[in-house]
Parts: structure tokens; C-alpha cells; sequence
């Protein structure tokens, strides 16, 4: 098992050394990398499945981030399927290792859709005068700027919005509505916390055991538990698709609710919750019904939350929090989806997904209805000793593999 330790302090006071990294002072605006999806092309090749970017194509022109910035985002949800695959085969080292790599792919997709290009030390941006621009921390490595980059994103307004107003509980209600509505929720200690990972003083000695160190000769093989898949299984009913988002960022919004109402006296609980709704109710036009229907307190919120919030570095826990990075990376080409509906991006990610063998091009199917192959994975059964043999038996292997594809999650998170 991945050695557990709790996460330093990330605030005034660390340790930490002055970083040198800092934000470009003239990085272009999200939308204009946002709309370079609307004139991408595929380009000649002479496979079957063509690329989105001529060879002619600067590497960080809006085109290109777009599109650099989706490409990342599938690595990231590969990575993420090796991290379930290895966690099912009790192989929790290698699970942490795959998580790490997700996160990391998660995080550079994010800054590539806001101008930013992460290269191994030949770092770039756009500025806002669509000029390819050279930032004096170029030369630094990619694991170290990615999280000193990441600590200052989570302060700006675009993370903010990302954050607030495009994760979707309902139709009509964000997490920003939650806040307007006296819910303590803020994007920048709640992303600094979903990519701790990347934090190298943090996560550093985590990821080296589990990539080159040979553990195993001095420690004791660890058995599996039932609890271990249930951790998977509780993982993908967030992943749901609700028509709008997914399961999970309903499950974060009442697990910010039941935390904000738990810091209340008992007795003003009732009152307190009765104000918020009628609040969210006001500013949203969503019936109270429906809201007293979602914020019902009865069922806890998903424990995926806890693990993920919890600052430690087992493998659950890295493995849930590479899940909210992915999910918050997948918004980013989705909203230039919905605003362009013809951008040949979503007949690469259409073709991505056939040759990774989780769409059927010929069946002139919607990806989405790709979750029905999907929606009984968190219905089924408790697993049984012993584990992990008894997951791979022929009554159970089918549901072990979808259980480790989770990249099938852009089929129905994608608006395509």
C-alpha cells in the first residue's frame, strides 16, 4: 500500500521556497483559444483517422492549444483507466503511479486551454496580442512548473468560473448559485487541494517508491479487500450522467451543503437550510420541490469526497482526486463544443473514441448512448474472496473490465 501522510501547509507560512514562476502578465484571453476550435481542420493523412493540425500549424497558435489541450485530456483519462486496472489488480504502486500521470495530463490540458503550452522545459503562451510568447521560467522542469503554475491559476478569475459557473448541479443552478447562497465554497483552496499530487515536496517520495523503488523486497504482499472495489464502485456511480454535468458535481455540491449545515447549531439548522433554498430558489427560478427533493440531508454525501479532500496520498485518494481533475479538464473543450457545434474536434474525439474501442462509428449511435454498457456498474454486486482471482472469473470479468475504462466517460461527458 502506498505510503499515507498527510499534506503540508500550502499556505502563508510554507516552507516552501519562493518560486520563480509567475503568471504571464499579458496571457491571452480563455475565449480566444476557445475559438480556435471553430476553424480547425482535419489535416492531410494518410491513415483513416487524419489529425486537427497541419504540420505547418505554430505550436502555440489558438488552433493548436485547443487542440493540444483535448489531446491531453485523453492521455489523462488513459492514464486514469491504468490507475482503476492496476487498484483491481491489487497492484497499488502502480495504481499511484498511473494516478500521478493522470493528474499531470489533467492539469497541462487545463492550461492549455487558457493559452498556456507545457513542453518539457520549452514552456510557451500566447499573449493577448496573439504574439507566441517565450515566459522567463521556460527552462524549468515540467512536474515543478505544473504545480507552481497551478497554485497561481487557482487564484485567477478564469479558474474561478471554471470552477463555479460550469460545474452544473441542475439545469440551472452552479456551484456560484451555492455560494451567492451562503455556502462557504471557495475555487482556489479547493483546487490547490485537488492537485496536491502535483505538489513535488508533497507527492515527490510517492511517486518515486511507486515508479523505481523495489518495495516488495523488504515488505510484506498486502491482501485485497471487498472495501478496495467498492472504492471503484462508488466511484463510478459519479459518473453518471445527469443530462446536464455528471453525478459528481451534484455529489459535491451536497457534500459542501451537509459540511456548511454541520458547522451550525443544531437548532438553527432548519432555518438556515430553509433560507438557502428559498435563496437558490429566487435567483434561479429552480422550484423548491426540486431543490428540497436534491438537498435532501437523509443520504451522506459520496465517501469518493472525503478521499479526495482528506490531504493523504493512498492510492484511493490520488486516484479520486485525478477523477475531479479530469472532470474539470473535460469542461474546457466541451464549452467550445456547445458554442461550436460543427468544430471538427468532435469528429476526432468520435474517432478517438472508436479506436480505442468505446464507440461504433457504424452504428450511426450518439457516443453517448455508449453509457448503457455502462449505467449497472454501480448496482452490481459486493465482491468476494478471493480477491483480486475472484474479479477476473468468467461470471464477473465483464464487469471488471468496464470497471477499468473510465476514459468511456468522454463518450457522455462531451457534448457530441
Amino acid at each position: 500500500m502506498t505510503r499515507r501522510r498527510r499534506r503540508p501547509n500550502t499556505a502563508g507560512g510554507s516552507r516552501r521556497p519562493h518560486s520563480m514562476v509567475s503568471m504571464p502578465t499579458d496571457l491571452c484571453s480563455p475565449t480566444d483559444i476557445r475559438d480556435g476550435f471553430e476553424f480547425l481542420s482535419r489535416s492531410a493523412s494518410p491513415t483513416d483517422l487524419p489529425g486537427l493540425l497541419s504540420a505547418t500549424e505554430p505550436t502555440t497558435s489558438a488552433a493548436a492549444l485547443a487542440v493540444d489541450g483535448l489531446v491531453h485530456l485523453t492521455e489523462g483519462w488513459r492514464y486514469f483507466s491504468s490507475a482503476l486496472a492496476a487498484a483491481l489488480c491489487n497492484s497499488h504502486s502502480q495504481a499511484t503511479h498511473f494516478a500521478y500521470y493522470a493528474e499531470l495530463r489533467a492539469a497541462v490540458s487545463i492550461f492549455s486551454g487558457f493559452g498556456i503550452r507545457i513542453f518539457n522545459t520549452s514552456h510557451s503562451y500566447l499573449s493577448s496580442s496573439g504574439v507566441i510568447s517565450t515566459p522567463q521560467w521556460s527552462g524549468v522542469q515540467t512536474h515543478k512548473v505544473v504545480w507552481d503554475l497551478w497554485t497561481l491559476w487557482c487564484t485567477s478569475p478564469s479558474a474561478e468560473s471554471l470552477f463555479l459557473d460550469q460545474l452544473k448541479i441542475l439545469p440551472s443552478v452552479t456551484m456560484r448559485d451555492l455560494k451567492k447562497a451562503a455556502v462557504t465554497i471557495a475555487a482556489p483552496p479547493v483546487l490547490r487541494s485537488w492537485a496536491i499530487d502535483l505538489s513535488l515536496s508533497h507527492e515527490k517520495h510517492s511517486r518515486n517508491v511507486a515508479s523505481y523503488e523495489a518495495r516488495l523486497s523488504r515488505e510484506p504482499l498486502k491482501g485485497m479487500t471487498p472495501g478496495d472495489v467498492e472504492f471503484i464502485r462508488q466511484l463510478w456511480l459519479l459518473k453518471e450522467p445527469t443530462g446536464h454535468g455528471l453525478r459528481f458535481e451534484q455529489e459535491l455540491a451536497r457534500y459542501w451543503v451537509v459540511k456548511q449545515m454541520n458547522s451550525i447549531d443544531p437548532h438553527d439548522r432548519v432555518e438556515w437550510k430553509n433560507l438557502f433554498l428559498k435563496e437558490i430558489e429566487r435567483d434561479t427560478g429552480t422550484s423548491r420541490s426540486t431543490l428540497d427533493s436534491f438537498f435532501d440531508d437523509s443520504t451522506p454525501p459520496s465517501p469518493i469526497l472525503d478521499s479526495a479532500l482528506d490531504g493523504q496520498t493512498g492510492h484511493q485518494n490520488m486516484i479520486a482526486r485525478a477523477f475531479f481533475l479530469l472532470r474539470l479538464a473535460t469542461l474546457v473543450p466541451n464549452d467550445a463544443f456547445s458554442r461550436f457545434p460543427t468544430t471538427q474536434a468532435k469528429d476526432w474525439l468520435i474517432d478517438w473514441l472508436s479506436n480505442v474501442g468505446l464507440c461504433d462509428k457504424s452504428l450511426g449511435l450518439p457516443p453517448a448512448d455508449k453509457w448503457a454498457d455502462f449505467e449497472h456498474l454501480g448496482q452490481i454486486q459486493p465482491a468476494q474472496q478471493p480477491l483480486p482471482a475472484s474479479l477476473f472469473e468468467v461470471d464477473r470479468a465483464s464487469d471488471t473490465h468496464l470497471l477499468c475504462r473510465a476514459d468511456a466517460v468522454l463518450a457522455w461527458s462531451c457534448n457530441l
